[in-house]
C-alpha cells in the first residue's frame, strides 16, 4: 500500500500521531441545568428522562415515528403556563419532550418544564376536547368527528385503519373504533329525531291549513245572498224567512264612532222617541216613517255600545274573529311509506322504513320517521354460541322483531303509525305500494281505518311484469310492452279524479292499438281529434296497428282487470321519495356489507334521514351539539 502524501505532495507517516477528542465543557445548560451520570446517577429527584416516572402507557420515543394531526392553537394554549410553577411559556423542544400518550387520532405530549426549581412534567394535549358526561376522562373531538365520519362516508373499522395506513397514521383498534361510532352515533340520532320531528309538525299543520282553506272556499261558494254592507250571508240551510228577514234589514255606514254619536245625539234632539202616546201615529206611519224608526233604535243601540267601551278600562283593543279556521274534514296528513331489505330476497336479518311527506305539503319531501328492525343481536347470539349456560350481560339489546323478514314490513309501519299518533301528527292516507298487510293490521291492532293510495309506478309495474309473462307465449316485443306501458301511464296521469274518465281511457287502450276506435274519445285519441288525417302509431313497430286477433283477447283480459278496479287508480299517490331514501341508505350501509348486529345500522339510517331533511348542514349540527368549532371551508361543505 502506498504511503500517504500531505497536500503538498510530500510523503508523510500519522504513526504516532493519534488526535485527541477535545473535552466537552459546558458553560451554560440551559436544557437540564445538570449533567446526569446516567445509571451511576444517585439524586433521589433527578429530572432527567431516564429516571422519570411516566405512565404506564406512555411511549417514551413514539412521538418521533409516524404522522400527527395537530391543532397548533390548542397545542400552544397549554404550553403558555407550567401547570405547578405557573411560570412560561414552556419551551417545546426535542429534549424536553419525554413521552407521548396516543388517544386515537388525539394524544397528549409530556413536556418538562424549564424551571430547575420545578421540573414539572406537563401533559399537553395537541386536539381539542369534550365531556360526554360531567365526570370522567374527555374525548378528542377529532376521534368523535372520526366516528361520524364512519358513519356518513368511510364505513367500518378495516376501512378507516385501510386509509389510516396510507396517510401514515397510527392504525386504531375496531373496538376502540366502535366506541367512536357509538358516541357520534348517540349525537346524529339526537339530531335526526328532532329533525323528523319539526319536519312532521310543519307538513301536517301545513296540510290541515290547506284543506280548510279549500274547505273555506267551498262553503264560500255555496252561500248566496251575500249582503254586501254586512259583509255576511245565511247558511245554506237556514230558512227562507230569515234568508228573507236579512236582505230586508237595512245598514247604515258611518266613518267613525264620533260621528255615530254626534249623529245618535241629534236624533235624539229633532226626532221624538216613539211610545205609547205615539201609538196611533205609528200604526197609520208611512213606510218613510218606519224606516226612520229603525233607523234611531240603530243609532240608540250604537251609542250604547260605544258608552260601554268608553266606561270599561281594561277593554282597550277589540278582538277580531280567528282568521284560521279548523279542518272539519280531515284528521290526519297524507304521507308515503315503503320498506327496504338489507339482502335480497325474504331472509333479510334486518330491515329500515321510511315514512315521508308528500305533495301535499310542500315541493320538498322530508323525512318524518325511521323505523329499523332487527331479527338477530349480534352481542345475544355471541353469548349464546360461546357462554352456553350463563346468562348474557347486560347491554342494548337490538332485536325488536320475531318472525319473518317479510312481516317486518307491516311491523315496522305498524309502529311507525303509532308513534305518529303519539306525536300529535296523525295519518289519514298512506300512499305506497299494495303488497303488504298494514292497513289491516292497524285496523285490528289499534282500530285506526287508514285510506291507502297506491304508487302509480308500483301498479304500472305490476301490469308491465303480467305483460312480461306473456312474452314468449303471445310474442310481445319490448318495443310494445313499453308502448303499452307509456300509453298506462299517461291514463293513470291524466284521469286523476275522474273515475269515468279512466275506465274509458282503459277500455278503449288495447282496441285503440289495433286500429279499432271506437271506445276512444278526443281528449285522448288523435285518430277522434282528427279523423280527416291518416292516424299513425308511432311507437309500435313499423309505425303500424297490430292485428293477432289472439294478441287483443289476451291483451284485453288483462286490461278489463285493470278497468274493474279503477276506482282504486283514480287517487294515486307517490312513493318514490322512499325509494330515493332506501337507495341513500345503501350508500352508508353496502347490502354486501352487514351492519346489522348492533345499531351500526340505525345509526346510518338515521344519518340518512337528517341529511335528507337538512343536507349536508346537519353534520354542523351535530358539531354544535358538544360545541365543536368549524372552520370556513368546514361550513362552505356542510352547506351543499
Amino acid at each position: 500500500m502506498a504511503d500517504k502524501r500531505d497536500f503538498r505532495g510530500r510523503f508523510a507517516s500519522d504513526k504516532g500521531k493519534r488526535r485527541r477528542k477535545p473535552k466537552l465543557i459546558v458553560d451554560h445548560n440551559y436544557a437540564n441545568v445538570f449533567l446526569c451520570d446516567g445509571d451511576d446517577c444517585k439524586r433521589k429527584k433527578c429530572p432527567s428522562s431516564l429516571h422519570m416516572t411516566l405512565p404506564q402507557k406512555v411511549n417514551k420515543n413514539g412521538w418521533k415515528v409516524g404522522r400527527r394531526l395537530i391543532e397548533l392553537n390548542v397545542l400552544l394554549l397549554h404550553l403558555k403556563s407550567c401547570r405547578k410553577c405557573m411560570l412560561g411559556p414552556v419551551p417545546l423542544m426535542y429534549n424536553n419532550i419525554v413521552g407521548e400518550l396516543q388517544k386515537g387520532l388525539g394524544g397528549y405530549l409530556y413536556v418538562v418544564c424549564q424551571n430547575p426549581d420545578c421540573s414539572h412534567i406537563n401533559r399537553v394535549p395537541y386536539g381539542k376536547t369534550h365531556h360526554i358526561k360531567n365526570k370522567g376522562v374527555p374525548c378528542f373531538v377529532i376521534n368523535t368527528k372520526l366516528g361520524a365520519a364512519m358513519i356518513d362516508s368511510l364505513g367500518g373499522a378495516e376501512k378507516v385503519n385501510n386509509l389510516l395506513a396510507v396517510l401514515n397514521l397510527k392504525a386504531i383498534h375496531p373496538k376502540n373504533l366502535k366506541l367512536m361510532e357509538t358516541r357520534a352515533g348517540e349525537a346524529i340520532q339526537e339530531v335526526s329525531r328532532e329533525s323528523c320531528k319539526n319536519a312532521a309538525k310543519e307538513a301536517f299543520e301545513k296540510e290541515m291549513s290547506d284543506i280548510a282553506r279549500q274547505e273555506t272556499e267551498q262553503a264560500h261558494e255555496q252561500m248566496v245572498g251575500e249582503i254586501d254592507d254586512l259583509g255576511v250571508c245565511p247558511l245554506p240551510g237556514e230558512s227562507p224567512s230569515l234568508q228573507l228577514r236579512l236582505q230586508a234589514r237595512p245598514v247604515i255606514e258611518c266613518e267613525t264612532d264620533s260621528d255615530v254619536e254626534k249623529d245618535s245625539v241629534q236624533s235624539e234632539v229633532n226626532d221624538p222617541v216613539p211610545g205609547p202616546q205615539n201609538e196611533s201615529s205609528v200604526m197609520t206611519s208611512t213606510p218613510q216613517n218606519v224606516l226612520q224608526s229603525l233607523l234611531h233604535t240603530e243609532r240608540i243601540s250604537r251609542l250604547s255600545a260605544i258608552r260601554f267601551a268608553k266606561q270599561s278600562p281594561k277593554l282597550k283593543s277589540r278582538k277580531r274573529l280567528e282568521k284560521k279556521f279548523p279542518c272539519r274534514t280531515r284528521t290526519g296528513m297524507s304521507s308515503s311509506c315503503d320498506t327496504a331489505w338489507q339482502k335480497k330476497g325474504f331472509d333479510s336479518l334486518t330491515s329500515h322504513t321510511f315514512f315521508m311527506t308528500t305533495n301535499k305539503a310542500g315541493r320538498r319531501k322530508k323525512v318524518i320517521k325511521t323505523i329499523v328492525g332487527h331479527r338477530h343481536c349480534g352481542k345475544c347470539k355471541w353469548w349464546k354460541r360461546n357462554r352456553q349456560g350463563q346468562k348474557v350481560r347486560t347491554h342494548y339489546c337490538v332485536k325488536n322483531h320475531t318472525g319473518s323478514a317479510r312481516s317486518m314490513e307491516a311491523a315496522s309501519g305498524l309502529k311507525g303509525v303509532r308513534e305518529l299518533f303519539s306525536e300529535g301528527t296523525p295519518i289519514e292516507y298512506l300512499e305506497g305500494d299494495g303488497d303488504n298487510t298494514l292497513i289491516a293490521r292497524l285496523k285490528s291492532d289499534l282500530n285506526i281505518s287508514l285510506k291507502k293510495r297506491f304508487d302509480k309506478n308500483h301498479v304500472v309495474k305490476n301490469v308491465t311484469g303480467t305483460l312480461y309473462k306473456m312474452k314468449s307465449a303471445l310474442k310481445l316485443s319490448d318495443n310494445v310492452i313499453s308502448h303499452i306501458k307509456k300509453c298506462l301511464s299517461y291514463a293513470f296521469s291524466k284521469n286523476q279524479g275522474d273515475k269515468i274518465g279512466m275506465v274509458e281511457n282503459i277500455r278503449a287502450l288495447i282496441p285503440h292499438q289495433f286500429a279499432d276506435h271506437t271506445l276512444c274519445h278526443g281528449r285522448f285519441c288523435g285518430y277522434k281529434r282528427r279523423p280527416s288525417e291518416k292516424y299513425v302509431h308511432r311507437s309500435l313497430p313499423y309505425m303500424t296497428p297490430l292485428h293477432d286477433s289472439n294478441l287483443r283477447t289476451k291483451l284485453q283480459a288483462v286490461f278489463d282487470t285493470v278497468a274493474a278496479n279503477a276506482h282504486s287508480y283514480v287517487d294515486l299517490g307517490s312513493s318514490q321519495q322512499c325509494e330515493s331514501a332506501n337507495r341513500r341508505v345503501s350508500l352508508r350501509a353496502p347490502k354486501s356489507h352487514y351492519y346489522g348486529d348492533t345499531k351500526s345500522l340505525d345509526y346510518r339510517v338515521e344519518a340518512t334521514a337528517a341529511c335528507i331533511n337538512e343536507g349536508r348542514h346537519y353534520l354542523s349540527q351535530f358539531s354544535q351539539l358538544h360545541g365543536h368549532s368549524h372552520t370556513q371551508s368546514h361550513k362552505k361543505r356542510t352547506q351543499t
